[in-house]
């Protein structure tokens, strides 16, 4: 009967030690669980707000452009209610815009100044 005993100690010795290890190997996975999401967690975070670093300073740079866009839609339209004010300026002098393809700018000058002077 010692040696059943024996055995049976021996084997109950043994269960407890494959429970533990099992006991073990469990709570470092969980821990290995838990670390890989809290990591996972962190790198999402900080991809998050470096996402959302980029969008604002996108944003900006999108503003800054449009207003850009902005000054030269203006600037465009000063030009050209400049340009019809000096063409309106021009046919009340009897000078006709713009001059035929093949004179320049200055000869058409001094053919509008022999006409006014004719």
């Amino acid at each position: 009967m010692g040696i059943l005993v024996e055995f049976f100690d021996r084997a109950d010795a043994l269960m407890a030690a494959i429970i533990a290890a099992g006991g073990t190997w469990l709570a470092s996975r969980e821990s290995r669980h838990t670390n890989l999401r809290a990591t996972l967690d962190t790198t999402a975070a900080a991809t998050i707000e470096r996402l959302q670093d980029d969008i604002t300073r996108l944003g900006q740079r999108v503003a800054d452009l449009e207003a850009k866009v902005g000054s030269h839609d203006d600037y465009a339209a000063y030009a050209i209610a400049e340009m019809h004010r000096v063409e309106d300026w021009l046919e009340d002098q009897d000078m006709h815009w713009p001059p035929p393809p093949p004179m320049s700018f200055y000869a058409w000058l001094n053919e509008q100044d022999r006409h006014r002077s004719d």
